[in-house]
């Protein structure tokens, strides 16, 4: 089996979506070496499986991974045309990962990892595109978790829009709305800094964490507040009932298709004026039966 060297950024504004599915990617790639090297933004560090490594600015550091045996997989929003190019002048095989047509990219193989895949119009791409629910990349942790136990009343909360700076305002204003209404709120911003600047009174306040611990919060609640990307995804396997916010463009298609098809609880846009009363509807109506339903069970 082929080498896999995969390129992923993260941290910042950016967030940790990108690292932890090929993460996922790296771990499960057998009969060959995978390495994945993380761009990371500002002072964060690389996750545990990660290599912190500057590939992005300059493509020609990578000439001293390629070879005719090494695939390469690039999952990123920063590179343009031109750096894919350098790509593929290098490994014999290149792959992009993308949520939302985001270029055209002169690579051998497009995949979109989200359930709403199968119908992106991609008739401007020049490559083979795949996607749909079958690509969604899905943490082992998260496949490993146990059955979510479905209570009869609606207690707790878990509120997590990933680590991207700009969402410190959002998770500060849904901890004040739920801690209102008694709920026991369960705040997960995958980022530190974050973490230790958001007020809260009986919330459990947490940045990052290990994906085992991760996977077992999202087992534990209730209710999940959540962004429409890769977290809802995972929500969703684990038949946790969401509330979904789309807070950034990558996750229109994830968020429309949840939507459209009654996944989640309601969808509702990061600028909405009536988001909060929508949220407090939704948690007054819903019943233990819908949330079983919903459970997948």
């Amino acid at each position: 089996m082929a080498d896999l060297l995969i390129l992923a950024d993260g941290g910042g504004d950016i967030g940790f979506g990108h690292l932890m599915r090929c993460l996922a990617i790296k771990n499960v790639w057998s009969n060959g070496t995978a390495r994945l090297l993380a761009e990371m933004e500002g002072e964060e560090l690389s996750p545990d499986g990660a290599e912190s490594f500057d590939w992005l600015s300059d493509a020609d550091k990578l000439k001293q991974f390629a070879t005719t045996n090494t695939l390469i997989l690039v999952d990123s929003y920063q590179p343009n045309a031109d750096y894919f190019r350098q790509l593929k002048s290098m490994f014999p095989f290149v792959v992009a990962l993308d949520d939302y047509n985001r270029i055209v990219y002169p690579v051998d193989l497009v995949i979109c990892p989200g359930t709403y895949g199968k119908e992106m119009d991609y008739s401007n791409q020049i490559s083979v595109t795949v996607g749909g629910a079958g690509y969604v990349i899905l943490r082992p942790e998260i496949l490993a978790a146990r059955q979510l136990e479905i209570r009869e009343t609606i207690e707790t909360i878990l509120v997590t829009f990933g680590g991207s700076q700009h969402d410190e305002i959002l998770y500060q204003h849904v901890i004040e709305l739920l801690e209102s209404s008694d709920y026991q709120v369960i705040v997960v911003t995958g980022n530190d800094k974050i973490a230790k600047k958001i007020v809260a009174n009986t919330s459990q306040i947490y940045g990052r964490l290990e994906p085992v611990t991760m996977a077992e919060i999202m087992a534990s609640v209730d209710v999940a507040v959540s962004a429409a990307g890769q977290t809802l995804n995972e929500l969703s396997w684990l038949g946790v009932p969401t509330f979904s916010i789309k807070t950034g463009i990558d996750q229109q298609g994830n968020w429309e298709y949840y939507n459209c098809h009654n996944l989640s609880l309601a969808a509702v846009l990061y600028d909405d004026v009536d988001w909060e009363s929508i949220l407090k509807m939704v948690l007054k109506n819903e019943t233990y039966e819908s949330r079983l339903e919903r459970s997948h069970r």
